[in-house]
């Protein structure tokens, strides 16, 4: 658990903005988000700083104001943008003839789910701001979503106002701190067992020091949440949103850089996968590639950022979604994933993965043991595809492949093997494409940074012709 600091209270951040006659606008609040306006009118001076507030809180009503959801889902992004556009226009139609020259109008929104005594539910939301940094100026937007991790309706409540609060302050007198620090001023008086922020967007001129994607993978960095997703054009996501209702297939890699290799394992793993589902549950399948930080953490350097967005830019142009994340193992990232969706989730492993995982002596720190992690990565809707590795990379043999029949393993484990086997659990996979089996990132890395030759035809035509663009991963 992080916690973060006050440095002034929700109340006294209100009280500062209505005291700034330059900072005038409104409020749209709906379902359990109705706690920011409250803040401003209970700090005093609200006339300086509130034009209006409302909560449509029907469903009917909403949709009278911000037109029908067209995927019914109130508690979204598109419902969210329609309020901030609709209450933008709405305030400058009526006030900007009047004190649009001395004022900066803004309009903060929020669509929130929080728990209900009716029924269990996901319990999240979606804030946001549009302002102008100075009066007339073309307005900026800042858009997130959270997780609403408190187990009472009452706390849930209680952690959106304060970060509509901070989130409101930060984003008129805190854009000129670095992306960290930004960060930090909008969980002030918050910790990360309350809320958990996976997504953050920023536009316009009023955000110009800040950048989407690095405020993503600073948001991992700071355990603000597990982790970030990229969809197919690079652009940030919810990973709840794109994984939801949906069985996820995952190969987790460094892809320093992606190779002829790591696409032959997605797909063949996708086509295992699937196999494996009933027919009628084939079509919800979505697969993700995932990047883990977590080995950057704990080391006194400054994360290269850029490395990891190059790494994203590479995949995208293979319409791969990118999962970001601060997990070291696989029993971390299961569990988050199992907590995004109740649908099955499929393991792309390489076998020294596989021998890895059942490696008793890799298991001592975590505290579960080999039995305990094991249990807790497979079920009844985990399942692991294992594609071969040669023994040899620099002299790979195609006759003498490590599969999980000649895996090497002592006899009291070949049991546990055969059980998962068994079961379904732990699947061969034997449609692999023989001439890229002997491909490893880190020979491809190898090659090209000792500027040999080779190494071109090892990595996919699309992702060549960006590498050598960019100059990517070679050394200068």
């Amino acid at each position: 658990m992080i916690c973060y600091k006050n440095s002034l209270e929700p109340q006294q951040k209100a009280f500062k903005i209505n005291m700034d006659p330059s900072i005038y606008g409104s409020f749209a609040e709906i379902g359990a988000g109705q706690e920011v306006a409250r803040y401003f009118f209970q700090a005093g001076a609200t006339a300086g700083t509130v034009a209006r507030t409302i909560s449509a809180y029907d469903m009917a009503m909403s949709d009278s104001l911000y037109e029908d959801s067209s995927n019914n889902r109130y508690v979204s992004q598109e419902r969210l943008i329609q309020m901030l556009d609709f209450e933008y226009n709405f305030l400058l139609e009526q006030l900007d003839k009047s004190r649009g020259a001395t004022s900066s109008f803004f309009t903060f929104a929020n669509t929130i789910a929080a728990r209900s005594y009716r029924r269990g539910h996901r319990c999240h939301g979606w804030l946001g701001v549009k302002l102008q940094s100075t009066p007339k100026a073309v307005p900026s937007r800042l858009i997130l979503h959270v997780n609403l991790l408190d187990q009472e309706n009452v706390f849930q409540q209680q952690a959106v106002g304060i970060l509509g609060v901070n989130l409101i302050y930060a984003c008129f007198y805190a854009t000129d701190l670095d992306q960290s620090a930004f960060l930090d001023s909008l969980m002030e008086g918050l910790s990360s067992d309350r809320i958990e922020i996976d997504m953050i967007t920023v536009s316009g001129d009023a955000f110009n020091n800040f950048d989407d994607r690095l405020l993503s993978l600073e948001l991992v960095r700071k355990g603000l949440t597990g982790a970030v997703l990229f969809d197919v054009d690079g652009t940030v996501m919810p990973v709840a949103d794109a994984i939801y209702k949906k069985s996820v297939l995952l190969l987790r890699g460094g892809f320093r850089p992606p190779t002829k290799y790591n696409f032959d394992m997605l797909e063949c793993g996708l086509r295992a996968f699937k196999e494996s589902l009933e027919p009628h549950e084939r079509e919800e399948v979505i697969s993700l590639v995932e990047i883990s930080m977590s080995k950057l953490f704990d080391r006194d350097t400054e994360i290269d950022y850029q490395d990891f967005l190059s790494r994203v830019d590479l995949l995208s142009l293979s319409k791969q979604r990118v999962l970001i994340s601060g997990y070291k193992d696989y029993v971390s990232l299961k569990e988050y994933l199992a907590k995004q969706t109740n649908k099955y989730l499929g393991l792309v492993m390489a076998t020294y993965n596989i021998e890895f995982l059942l490696n008793e002596m890799n298991h001592l720190e975590g505290g579960l043991g080999l039995l305990g992690s094991i249990g807790a990565i497979f079920g009844r809707r985990t399942r692991a595809f294992i594609y071969p590795t040669v023994k040899d990379e620099l002299n790979p043999d195609l006759d003498d492949l490590i599969t999980l029949d000649t895996l090497a393993l002592s006899d009291k484990l070949r049991p546990l093997m055969q059980y998962l086997r068994d079961g379904g659990l732990l699947v061969d996979i034997v449609d692999y494409n023989p001439e890229v089996v002997h491909i490893w990132s880190r020979i491809v890395l190898e090659l090209m940074q000792a500027g040999e030759s080779g190494w071109e035809e090892m990595v996919p035509a699309e992702i060549l012709g960006y590498i050598k663009k960019q100059r990517l991963f070679m050394n200068s």
